[in-house]
């Protein structure tokens, strides 16, 4: 969906939005926190605004930063990593062994 449709009707401006959502998924703060810090930056935004900012944009922000919050590495390019490991002693200690 295009950036002008997403935010059609907003009266703030989309980096406002975004970054009220953002703050708030991201960081442990709450709607109230995220009101005091936009009243020191001059803006009179209400928490329940910011609630239904989170609960409108929260899922689409989570879809399009969910694929890059992980990197997935096959087990096969970490086996040779591990064989070298191994091989050098540092994990083939016996358990149970408390020397």
């Amino acid at each position: 969906m295009s950036h002008s449709l997403l935010f059609k009707w907003k009266h703030f401006r989309p980096e406002v939005i975004l970054l009220n959502a953002r703050w708030y998924c991201r960081y442990a703060l709450s709607y109230w926190d995220l009101e005091e810090m936009m009243v020191k930056r001059g803006l009179s935004i209400d928490h329940s605004t910011i609630n239904r900012w989170v609960l409108q944009y929260g899922p689409e922000l989570d879809k399009r930063c969910r694929p890059h919050l992980f990197t997935y590495t096959p087990i096969a390019q970490l086996r040779p990593c591990l064989r070298s490991l191994f091989h050098t002693g540092i994990g083939a200690r016996p358990l149970g062994n408390n020397d």
